[in-house]
């Protein structure tokens, strides 16, 4: 049997984009999750951004074997966001795409409940779910939280999305995505380069808010955030995201003026501003005890107890860093509260809501 032979003639098309660097360890398992769906994707593309493992080796493997599967190698590495503009502008032939990592692996049905919706809903510029974290080895940490906008399958209109985004911010995990193309081209144009690893989730409140969007409260996908992995590198960075706020400060109260309040833009703000100044206080720390450790190394055991109280000193002012920089930042305790406690136990109740009625429907 063709396995690209694409049994729902009667849905949109889709592309789906796998980025990869270094991910030989994950990269069969995300392409059999794709190439598992009931619903066959037009094309599957995966961009390699010149890995130093044997990464390229087994996706040539696979592209050999699957007529849909093609590969992509970068000659030097151009990063994740220019890798997909490249698929974007050059590449991507169907109506609509999803864009994974390597180390990303997708559920069954996740493509054919996906696509069903968006048929329903052509009006709709994205159509989301939920997801599972998992560590490297596969097993299931828990729930990704993100807010559950529904209880069940249903098309949020762009008013409604709109008050959704300034009110809770982004609710949509980049990893379950589907794009509609036309939508992200006629908004944005491209992924903004100068918002790193912020660009997929500004993208999709733009497009929301813009387009409306289809939502499946269901667990669909699996994502890891291993060490590597961009975004976490991304969220280190404290100078990253000194350029992730001034691009997005530009882009919210100027280009996208009519789509975000002011209060969201200062929640924005002051949530990147602790980011950004936590990580400045972090690494000024970090320095500090490297220092100890090459120039002023312990020697006996006086000194290895006192270096010891040095590293139980810098736990505690991590601490104080931590609350120093939440006030200054002028950040509001019950939307972190929110976020960390309420949110989670929201999550937790809506989605037992939503699966006992999926097993009521059956």
């Amino acid at each position: 049997m063709d396995k690209s032979k694409n049994y729902n003639t009667s849905l949109p098309t889709l592309s789906v984009l796998i980025t990869n660097y270094n991910d030989a360890r994950f990269i069969s398992e995300a392409l059999e999750s794709v190439l598992n769906q009931s619903y066959k994707p037009k094309e599957i593309i995966v961009i390699d951004d010149a890995s130093t493992d044997n990464s390229v080796e087994i996706i040539k493997q696979y592209e050999k074997r699957e007529t849909i599967i093609r590969l992509i190698q970068n000659e030097k590495n151009v990063g994740v966001i220019s890798s997909i503009n490249y698929f974007l502008s050059s590449i991507v032939s169907s109506e609509y795409f999803l864009i994974i990592g390597a180390h990303d692996r997708l559920l069954p049905g996740f493509f054919e409940k996906s696509m069903k919706l968006l048929a329903r809903y052509p009006e709709a510029g994205v159509c989301s779910a939920l997801c599972y974290l998992i560590n490297e080895e596969g097993r299931k940490k828990g729930f990704f939280i993100t807010p559950i906008v529904s209880t069940k399958e249903c098309f949020i209109k762009p008013e409604t999305a709109m008050s959704i985004v300034n009110k809770i911010d982004g609710y949509i995990p980049g990893h379950t995505a589907i794009y509609k193309l036309k939508a992200l081209l006629d908004t944005l144009g491209c992924y903004k380069p100068e918002l790193h690893a912020a660009a997929d989730a500004f993208a999709a409140k733009v497009i929301v808010c813009l387009y409306g969007a289809c939502f499946i409260p269901e667990a669909l996908v699996c994502i890891r955030m291993p060490s590597t992995s961009y975004s976490r590198g991304i969220s280190k960075n404290s100078r990253a995201n000194k350029e992730i706020w001034c691009a997005m400060e530009t882009l919210m109260i100027n280009t996208y003026k009519k789509i975000f309040t002011k209060r969201h833009v200062g929640n924005c703000k002051s949530m990147l501003l602790f980011q950004i100044n936590y990580l400045s206080l972090l690494d000024l720390q970090n320095k500090e005890i490297d220092f100890l450790k090459e120039n002023i190394p312990p020697r006996n055991i006086l000194e290895k107890r006192l270096f010891s109280l040095i590293i139980f000193t810098t736990k505690l002012e991590k601490l104080l860093y931590y609350l120093y920089t939440f006030a200054y930042s002028k950040r509001r305790i019950c939307p972190v509260l929110y976020n960390r406690l309420f949110r989670t136990l929201h999550f937790r109740l809506l989605y037992f809501v939503s699966k006992m009625r999926r097993k009521m429907s059956r």
